[in-house]
């Protein structure tokens, strides 16, 4: 599968095969993905703890109300959060960017212009509580958004789930720790499709072309040849959606 069917087939799965476990080989090659992605200042402020069907506790469940009926039925779990410590080594990280030649000193780039003009500006930022917590929030999501395509190429579901519970007394983390998403991982019970493409607003709705108002134009040429590429796919609802979710429902022992 390429990455651009690889987007294109990307859904929120819900129903899981309860019975097969995720082999640890594609949770960690989710997590290498999450790795690999962009990262402010490379200070991989992204972090995650896999928690296995087996070791879900009551107190896990009651910490990921009220989702956490659909969460029963995922083989792991992935708690996302962000360390805001991390932003404490972003000199000794710029400065290895610098040494590997992925910042240039022709844009200016120097140990002294890292130590004297970014990293107290950066640090600022990321001491000032709600834009620390964006800062490390963006890139969570660049590293989530990796690892969901990698599921996806590797036959998976995911699905993320709102984080209502105490993070520091559940995992016993930091203070500087914030869970952000509760991941559900595993084989779909559903069908991978999940009868069509989600519902999206319209291209010319969220892009802009120079200035706000300003449509990005779309060219259906290109929206053909995603298709083609299986980016874009055939839109939800599936004519037999509703009785493939009243099916899963009977199943499961869900109401309908």
């Amino acid at each position: 599968m390429d990455i651009f069917e690889t987007i294109g087939s990307r859904r929120s799965i819900r129903f899981y095969q309860t019975w097969r476990p995720v082999e640890r080989w594609k949770i960690q090659t989710m997590l290498e993905a999450a790795r690999l992605a962009s990262h402010a200042a490379n200070v991989n402020a992204l972090r995650a703890i896999v928690v296995e069907r087996e070791n879900i506790t009551e107190e896990i469940e009651n910490a990921t109300l009220p989702v956490n009926l659909q969460l029963r039925l995922a083989p792991a779990l992935i708690f996302w959060f962000g360390d805001l410590a991390a932003w404490d080594d972003q000199a000794e990280t710029l400065t290895q960017l610098l040494d590997v030649g992925a910042l240039a000193p022709g844009f200016g780039w120097s140990e002294t212009f890292i130590n004297d003009f970014m990293v107290p500006r950066t640090k600022a930022a990321a001491e000032s509580g709600d834009q620390g917590a964006a800062m490390t929030a963006l890139d969570a999501g660049l590293g989530i958004a990796h690892a969901q395509l990698t599921a996806t190429a590797l036959g998976l579901g995911t699905c993320l789930n709102p984080f209502f519970g105490n993070a520091q007394a559940l995992f016993d983390l930091p203070e500087s720790c914030r869970v952000w998403w509760v991941m559900t991982v595993g084989y779909p019970a559903e069908s991978a499709d999940g009868g069509g493409q989600r519902p999206r607003a319209d291209f010319e709705k969220l892009f802009h072309l120079g200035r706000y108002g300003e449509p990005f134009p779309r060219d259906e040429e290109v929206v053909e040849d995603l298709q083609e590429k299986k980016m874009i796919q055939t839109p939800a609802p599936a004519a037999w959606r509703k009785d493939e979710l009243r099916a899963l429902a009977a199943m499961f022992g869900l109401p309908e």
